[in-house]
C-alpha cells in the first residue's frame, strides 16, 4: 500500500491502476480483520 501511495504522490501516470491496487489492499485488510475478529471470538 505504501508503495502505491508513494507512486501516486510522485505523479505516476497510472492513477487508475494504483487506485485499484489501493482499493484491493483495503478490501483485503477488511476481510483479514473480520476473519481475525471471528477467530478471536470463537465463531
Amino acid at each position: 500500500m505504501a508503495e502505491a501511495e508513494r507512486l501516486l504522490r510522485e505523479g505516476h501516470p497510472d492513477v487508475a491502476g494504483l487506485c485499484l491496487a489501493l482499493h484491493d489492499w483495503a478490501q483485503e485488510l477488511r476481510i483479514l480483520k473480520r476473519e481475525r475478529e471471528e477467530w478471536m471470538s470463537g465463531s
